[in-house]
């Protein structure tokens, strides 16, 4: 009797450490995959964002300097007219 106690507990044991071995970690996986998702979608978002103020300032600058023009123009304009 005294041998058959280790070898029910032994037993009992290996049972269970092989069950908790078995069973995959599915929680922090798929809290992985959001996250990874999560970080996807801000890495887009925050590229499109830098897109769009690069076309934002190009736009800018195109306007800056169509308004230098303009305003060289005008300046030559005024200059003629206080000749006269």
């Amino acid at each position: 009797m005294s041998k058959i106690v280790p070898v029910i507990v032994l037993s009992s044991l290996l049972g269970v450490l092989s069950g908790c071995a078995s069973q995959p970690p599915a929680k922090p996986e798929a809290n992985v995959q959001d996250q990874l998702a999560k970080a996807e979608a801000d890495r887009k978002a925050a590229q499109a964002a830098a897109d769009k103020a690069k076309a934002e300032a190009d736009a800018l600058r195109k306007e800056v300097d169509r308004l230098k023009e303009e305003s060289a123009r005008a300046k030559k304009t005024f200059r003629k007219g206080l000749k006269k």
